[in-house]
C-alpha cells in the first residue's frame, strides 16, 4: 500500500515526524514534508533523492498555509493517500506556582491547544477533501489519517495540564472523525506514544534521561523514532484498523472493551500465562516470543480457557511448525479469523487447521511457507493471505472452492494454475517471477480484480486473459512487457481500470483497446511510447483518466483524443512534446485537469481547448515557452489553477489572462520575465495567489496589480526589482514578498492605501525610505502583521519614514547598519491595540537616541535595541512609549544611568542592560517604572550600589547583577526590594554578604546564585545553613542547584576544610589535594567504585600538601555517607609516609591504615576546635 503512495507529514523536520518521513520513503512512497519555515525541513527534504520528498513551510494553525501545502501536493503528485499529524508543542507549568505566587500562563495554555488540537483538526478537515478524490481500492478504502496524541492524554503528570488537555482532545475526536469519514473510505487512527527519544529530550541532562529510561519495566530505554514510524506503516497497511487508539505505555497493560480485548505483552518470559476468556471476543497477542503454540498448553492458556473467542492474532513469534496439536477443538470451532504473521512458520501439516470448521479469514503473511496443501479442506475459507513467503508454484488443487480473495504477492512463484475456484473475486500475484499466464485464469469467471505487477510476463498473447469475462481491474505495471497482441484484452470487455505503466511497450496497435468500451482508467506512463495511433483511443468513450506521462512522445496529432468525450484527467508531463497540432484536444469538453509540464513546448499560439469546457487545472511548467498569446487561454473560463513556472517567458502582454475570470492560482516563477505591462493581470478578479519570484523584473509599473481585488499572496522575491512606481499594488494583498531584490529607495506613495498582513522587504539594498512611502498602509489581521526590512543598507531613519502605518504588530529593521534615528522617525505609527507588538532595531550601529525618537508610536510592547553602539540616551527619547513592557538594551556601550535616561516607560516590566559599560547608576534612575519585575545588569563594570538605587522598585521579582566587580554588596540597596524572589550574584568578587539582614526584610526570596565568588568556606556553610532553614534554593556552580543533603563544587579559599561528596557511583568536588594524595585516594577507590573523580584546579597542582583536610571513609552501603577528616602539620613526616605507603597497598589494607592514622592524629588536636568544626559539618550534612 505504500509503494507509489503520497503522504503528507506535519512536523516532519525532526523527531517522530522525521522518522515517519524516512520510513514512508524507504517503503516506496513519496512525502510532502510540512514544518515551520525556521525548521530544518528543507535540509531533510534534500537528503532524499529528487522527487521523493517535497518541503512546504507550514504553520498548521493557519488555514492558508495548509491549503497551500495541499495545493502543492495536488499539483506535483496529483493525489494524497495518507496524512500523518506529528506537529505539536508542549509546555511544563503547574496550574499555580505557590512558591512564586504565579498562575499558569493562559497564553501558553491557549497556544498549546491551538497548535496540538486545533492545528491537527485544521489539517484533517482540509486534507480529507483531497483524499476523497482518490479512486477507491478493492475494499473501498481511499486513504488514512494518523494523529499523534500521547500517554499524557490518559495519565498526565504534574505540569502537563495544557499538554494533556490538547492530546486528550485529539483522542476524543478520533472516533467521531472516523465515523464522519467512513462513508468516503477514509480511516482515522491515533497513536499515543510513551517516552520516545526526540529533540524534546535534548535539553535534559543525561542523568535525567537515564532515570526516565530506567522507570520503564522493559525494555529499559526510550523508544526510538523509527519504531514509531514502523507503527505508522502497520496502521496504513492494516485495513481493519479504524477509529482506534494505539497506546504506547511504559508498562504492560490490558485494555478491556465490551467486544474486544487487546493484550499487548512485551517480552513475556514466563512459560505459562492463563487468561479466562469467558467474555473475550477478540484476542491480540503481539511480541510474545512464543517457542510453542499448543492449544491450550501454550504460554497463553490451558485447555478450554479461550471460551467463545472468534479472532486470534499472533505476531512476531517463533513457530517453525504448525500442526493439529497446536490447537484444541474448543478453540478451533469458534475462531472465524486466524492470523499468524511474521512468526517464522516453515511447515504447516495438512490437517493443521482441520478443527477450524468456521474459519473465514486466514492470514499467514511474512513467514517461510513453501507449500499450501493445508488449506484445501477449509470449506468455509473466504480470504487467504500468503504474501511474503517462499511459494514457488500454485497448482490446480491448492485452494478450496469457497475462496473469494487470495493474496500471494512477494513470493517466488514462477507458474500458476487455478482449478475450480469460481467464487474468487480478487487475486494478487504481484512481485513474483511469473512469466507465462496463457490459460492460467480460464476458470476464474467471477474474478473482478487481478494484480500481476512486478513480474516478468514479457508478452500478452490472445489467450492471456481467457475466461476473465467479469474482470474489472487489471494491474500489469512493471512486468517487463514489450509486446501486446491487439486481441489480448478481448476476453475482458467489462474492464474498468487497466494499468500498463513501467513496461517497455514502445508501440501499441490501433485495435489494442477496441473491446474495452467501458474502460474508465488507463495508465500508460513510463512505457517508452514514441507515437500514438490516431485510432488507438477511438473506442474508449467512457475513459475518465488517461496517463501518458514519462514517455517519448514528440508530437500530438489532430483528433488523437477526439472520441474521449468523458475524459476528466489527462497527464502528458515529461515527454518530448515540441508542438501541439490544431484541434488536438477537440471533443474534451469534460476535461478538468491537464498536465503538459516537463516537455519542450516553445510556442502556444492557438486555443488549447474549444469552448465550452470544464478545465480547472492546467500545468505548463518546465517547458520552453517564450511568449504567451492571449488567445491560448481565451476559452478557459472555468480554469482555477494555472502553472507556467520554469519556462523562458520574457514579456507579459496586456490582457493575457483576461478571460480567466475564475483563476485562483497563477504560478510564473523561475522565468525570464523582464517586462510586465500595466494590464497584464486585468480580469483576474478572483485570483488568490500570484507567484512571480525568480524573474528579471526591473520595474513594477503603477496599476500593475490594481484589479487583483481578491489577491492574498503575491510573491516577487528574487526578481531583480529595482524600482516600484507609486500605487503599483492596488488595495489588498495579505502577503507581499519583495525580499532578495535590488530596491534602493522606497518613494512616496509606494504602498499608499494598501491593505496587507505581511510585507517582506528584507535582503534588498534599501538606503532611503521617503516620508509617505507607507502612507495609510493598513494591516488587516490581528496576528502576524509583519513589516520586515532586515538586512538592507539603511543608514538613517528620517522623520516620518513610517508615518501612517496602521495595525502593524511587528516592525523589523535588524542588520541594516543604521547610525541615526531622527526624532519622529516613525511619525504617526499605530500598532495593533490587542496584540503584543514588537519593534526590532538590533544589530545596527546606533550611537545615540535623541529626544522624541519614538514620538507618535502607539501600542508598542517590546522594543529591541540590542547589539548597537549606544552610548547616550537623551531625556525623553522613550517619552511616548507608555505601553512598552520589555526593553532590550543589551550589548551596547551605555556607561551610566541617570533619572532621565529611561523616562516615559511607565508600563515597563523587563529591562535588559546586560553587557554594557555601566559603572554608575544614579539614585532615581528607575523611578519612572514602579511596575518593573525583572532587572538585568550583568556583565557591566559595577563596583558599588547606592543605598537608594532600587528604592522605587517595590515590585521587582528578579535582579541579576552577575559578573560585575562587586567586592561587597551594599545590603541597604536591596532592602527596599520586598517582593524580590531571585537574586543572581554570580561571578563577582564577594567574600562577605550580610544575608541575615536581607532575609529579615525580603521575606519572598526563593533563589540565590552565589558561585564563582571568593567566599570563605566557613562563612559559606553558615550561609547555606541559613538558606536551608528558610527553604531558599541556592546554586554554587553552573551544573545546577542541589538538594538539601548534598553539596557539590563549593570553591573555597581556606585549606582548612574541603568538602567531599561520597555516593555509590559518584565522587565529586575534591579540592586542594596534591597529586600524591590524589593517587592515594584513587587507590582507595579502585576496588569499591567505578566512579570518575573530579579534582579542583585551585591552588598549586603538584605541590604536596600535608594539610589534608578530609579523606573519604570508604563504605559499601549505598545509603551511607560517612565523612572523616585529617588535619596534620606540614612537618609531620609520619602522615607523608602513610600517604606514600598507602599508594602501594591493596584497597582494604589502605582503608584500614588510613583510618587508624587519621584517628590517632585527631586525638592530638585541639579538642575544642575539632568539636566546633565537627558540629558545623554535621549540621550541614
Amino acid at each position: 500500500m505504500l509503494k507509489g503512495s503520497i503522504s503528507l507529514v506535519t512536523g516532519g523536520a525532526s523527531g517522530l515526524g522525521k522518522a515517519t518521513v524516512e520510513r514512508l520513503i524507504q517503503q516506496g512512497g513519496r512525502v510532502v514534508l510540512c514544518d515551520l519555515p525556521v525548521s530544518k525541513g528543507e535540509e531533510v527534504a534534500k537528503s532524499f533523492s529528487e522527487g521523493n520528498c517535497t518541503f512546504v513551510p507550514v504553520d498548521i494553525t493557519k488555514e492558508a498555509d495548509v491549503e497551500n501545502a495541499l495545493s502543492i501536493t495536488k499539483e506535483k503528485f496529483g493525489k494524497l493517500n495518507h496524512v500523518v499529524n506529528c506537529a505539536g508543542v508542549g509546555v511544563a507549568f503547574k496550574t499555580y506556582n505557590f512558591n512564586k505566587k504565579r498562575p499558569h500562563s493562559l497564553e501558553d495554555f491557549a497556544r498549546v491547544v491551538q497548535v496540538n488540537t486545533i492545528g491537527t483538526f485544521n489539517v484533517i478537515r482540509l486534507a480529507v477533501g483531497l483524499i476523497a478524490e482518490n479512486e477507491a481500492m478493492q475494499d473501498g478504502q481511499k486513504g488514512v489519517i494518523i494523529n499523534t496524541a500521547s500517554v499524557a492524554a490518559y495519565e498526565g503528570q504534574m505540569g502537563q495540564a495544557a499538554y494533556s488537555a490538547s492530546k486528550g482532545a485529539i483522542v476524543g475526536m478520533t472516533l467521531p472523525i472516523a465515523r464522519d469519514l467512513a462513508s468516503q473510505g477514509i480511516r482515522v487512527c491515533t497513536i499515543a506514544p510513551g517516552l520516545f527519544n526526540t529533540p524534546l529530550f535534548d535539553s535534559l541532562p543525561e542523568k535525567v534521561v537515564q532515570f526516565l529510561a530506567k522507570s520503564i519495566p522493559f525494555p529499559q530505554r526510550l523508544g526510538h523514532p523509527p519504531e514509531f514510524a514502523m507503527l505508522v506503516q502497520s496502521i496504513i497497511e492494516n485495513p481493519m484498523l479504524n477509529g482506534e487508539f494505539l497506546i504506547g505505555r511504559t508498562f504492560c497493560k490490558m485494555i478491556l472493551k465490551i467486544v474486544a480485548l487487546h493484550l499487548t505483552l512485551q517480552a513475556v518470559t514466563t512459560q505459562k500465562c492463563v487468561w479466562n476468556g469467558a467474555l473475550i471476543d477478540y484476542i491480540y497477542l503481539k511480541r510474545t516470543f512464543c517457542t510453542r503454540l499448543t492449544g491450550l498448553d501454550m504460554p497463553l492458556a490451558t485447555q478450554d480457557s479461550f471460551g467463545p473467542a472468534s479472532v486470534l492474532e499472533i505476531q512476531n513469534s517463533t513457530l517453525p511448525l504448525i500442526d493439529r496439536n497446536k490447537f484444541s477443538q474448543t478453540l478451533g470451532k469458534n475462531v472465524l479469523y486466524l492470523s499468524i504473521r511474521n512468526s517464522e512458520v516453515k511447515n504447516v501439516t495438512v490437517d493443521a487447521f482441520k478443527d477450524f470448521i468456521k474459519l473465514v479469514h486466514l492470514d499467514l503473511d511474512r513467514n517461510k511457507i513453501a507449500q499450501v496443501n493445508f488449506v484445501k479442506n477449509l470449506n468455509s475459507l473466504e480470504v487467504l493471505h500468503l504474501t511474503n513467503n517462499y511459494l514457488s508454484r500454485v497448482t490446480n488443487e491448492s485452494f478450496p472452492k469457497t475462496l473469494q480473495k487470495l493474496y500471494l504477492s512477494n513470493n517466488q512463484i514462477i507458474s500458476v494454475g487455478f482449478g475450480d475456484m469460481r467464487n474468487l473475486s480478487l487475486l494478487d500475484l504481484s512481485s513474483n517471477y511469473v512469466t507465462v499466464i496463457d490459460g492460467a485464469f480460464s476458470t476464474l469467471d467471477k474474478l473482478t480484480s487481478l494484480v500481476l505487477s512486478n513480474n516478468d510476463v514479457k508478452t500478452l498473447s490472445p489467450n492471456a486473459f481467457t475466461g476473465l469475462s467479469s474482470l474489472l481491474n487489471l494491474n500489469l505495471s512493471n512486468s517487463n512487457i514489450y509486446t501486446i497482441d491487439q486481441e489480448a484484452f478481448n476476453p475482458t470487455p467489462l474492464l474498468r481500470s487497466l494499468d500498463l505503466s513501467q513496461n517497455r511497450i514502445g508501440i501499441l496497435k490501433q485495435h489494442t483497446f477496441a473491446k474495452l468500451q467501458l474502460l474508465q482508467n488507463l495508465d500508460l506512463s513510463s512505457t517508452q511510447l514514441d507515437d500514438l495511433h490516431l485510432l488507438l483511443f477511438s473506442h474508449l468513450s467512457q475513459l475518465e483518466v488517461l496517463n501518458l506521462r514519462n514517455n517519448k512522445l514528440r508530437i500530438l496529432k489532430e483528433s488523437t483524443f477526439s472520441n474521449l468525450t468523458n475524459l476528466k484527467q489527462l497527464f502528458l508531463q515529461n515527454n518530448h512534446l515540441q508542438s501541439i497540432e490544431k484541434d488536438v484536444f477537440i471533443g474534451l469538453g469534460n476535461l478538468t485537469k491537464m498536465d503538459l509540464s516537463g516537455n519542450s513546448l516553445t510556442v502556444l499560439n492557438q486555443r488549447l481547448l474549444p469552448a465550452p469546457n470544464m478545465l480547472h487545472n492546467l500545468n505548463l511548467a518546465k517547458n520552453l515557452l517564450t511568449i504567451l498569446e492571449p488567445i491560448v487561454f481565451s476559452s478557459l473560463s472555468e480554469l482555477t489553477h494555472l502553472d507556467l513556472s520554469q519556462n523562458k517567458i520574457q514579456h507579459l502582454k496586456a490582457n493575457t489572462f483576461f478571460k480567466l475570470k475564475q483563476l485562483q492560482l497563477l504560478n510564473l516563477n523561475q522565468n525570464n520575465i523582464k517586462y510586465v505591462e500595466e494590464k497584464s493581470f486585468d480580469g483576474l478578479s478572483n485570483l488568490i495567489t500570484l507567484n512571480l519570484s525568480q524573474n528579471r523584473i526591473n520595474t513594477i509599473l503603477s496599476g500593475t496589480f490594481n484589479d487583483l481585488n481578491s489577491l492574498r499572496i503575491l510573491n516577487l522575491s528574487m526578481s531583480s526589482v529595482e524600482i516600484i512606481r507609486p500605487n503599483a499594488f492596488g488595495t489588498v494583498t495579505s502577503q507581499l514578498d519583495l525580499s532578495y531584490n535590488y530596491l534602493k529607495t522606497l518613494y512616496k506613495n509606494t504602498f499608499t492605501k494598501h491593505s496587507t498582513m505581511k510585507l517582506n522587504l528584507s535582503y534588498n539594498k534599501i538606503e532611503k525610505i521617503a516620508p509617505g512611502a507607507f502612507a495609510q498602509l493598513v494591516f488587516d489581521h490581528a496576528n502576524g502583521n509583519d513589516l520586515a526590512l532586515d538586512n538592507n543598507l539603511i543608514v538613517t531613519l528620517s522623520k516620518n519614514a513610517f508615518d501612517g502605518i496602521v495595525n502593524i504588530t511587528v516592525l523589523s529593521l535588524e542588520n541594516n547598519g543604521i547610525v541615526s534615528v531622527e526624532p519622529r522617525a516613525f511619525g504617526e505609527f499605530f500598532m495593533h491595540p490587542l496584540t503584543d507588538n514588537k519593534m526590532r532595531l538590533s544589530n545596527n550601529k546606533i550611537t545615540i537616541l535623541k529626544s522624541d525618537t519614538f514620538l507618535g508610536v502607539y501600542n508598542l510592547v517590546l522594543l529591541d535595541l540590542s547589539n548597537n553602539l549606544l552610548q547616550h540616551i537623551e531625556p525623553k527619547a522613550f517619552y511616548s512609549l507608555e505601553t512598552v513592557k520589555i526593553l532590550n538594551l543589551q550589548h551596547n556601550k551605555i556607561q551610566a544611568l541617570t533619572p532621565d535616561t529611561l523616562n516615559g516607560l511607565l508600563s515597563l516590566k523587563t529591562l535588559m542592560l546586560n553587557n554594557n559599560q555601566i559603572k554608575t547608576i544614579y539614585t532615581g534612575s528607575f523611578k519612572h517604572f514602579p511596575g518593573l519585575t525583572d532587572l538585568q545588569l550583568s556583565q557591566n563594570g559595577l563596583e558599588k550600589l547606592n543605598n537608594s538605587v532600587f528604592s522605587n522598585l517595590p515590585n521587582l521579582i528578579s535582579l541579576n547583577v552577575s559578573f560585575n566587580k562587586f567586592s561587597e554588596i551594599n545590603i541597604l540597596s536591596l532592602l527596599p526590594l520586598e517582593q524580590l524572589q531571585i537574586l543572581d550574584l554570580e561571578g563577582n568578587r564577594l567574600n562577605y554578604f550580610n544575608y541575615s539582614m536581607l532575609l529579615e526584610h525580603n521575606l519572598n526570596l526563593r533563589f540565590v546564585t552565589l558561585h564563582d565568588n571568593k567566599w570563605q568556606c566557613k562563612f559559606l556553610l553558615e550561609m547555606i545553613k541559613t538558606f536551608k532553614s528558610k527553604t531558599i534554593d541556592y546554586r554554587f556552580n553552573k551544573t545546577g542547584k542541589y538538594d538539601d543533603e548534598n553539596i557539590e563544587g563549593i570553591s573555597c579559599i581556606d585549606a582548612d576544610l574541603v568538602v567531599v561528596k561520597q555516593e555509590p557511583n559518584t565522587l565529586d568536588a575534591v579540592y586542594n589535594l596534591s597529586k600524591t594524595v590524589k593517587d592515594s585516594i584513587e587507590m582507595l577507590l579502585k576496588n569499591t567504585t567505578q566512579s570518575e573523580m573530579y579534582w579542583s584546579k585551585i591552588g598549586q597542582k603538584e605541590t604536596f600538601l600535608s594539610n589534608v583536610t578530609r579523606l573519604p571513609e570508604m563504605q559499601m552501603e549505598n545509603s551511607a555517607r560517612a565523612l572523616t577528616y585529617v588535619n596534620a602539620d606540614k612537618s609531620n613526616l609520619f602522615v607523608q609516609l602513610v600517604v606514600v605507603i598507602s599508594s602501594l597497598l591493596t584497597s582494604m589494607c589502605l582503608t584500614m591504615l588510613t583510618y587508624l592514622v587519621c584517628r590517632r592524629l585527631r586525638l592530638n588536636r585541639n579538642v575544642k576546635r575539632q568539636h566546633s568544626e565537627m558540629e558545623l559539618l554535621n549540621s550541614y550534612t
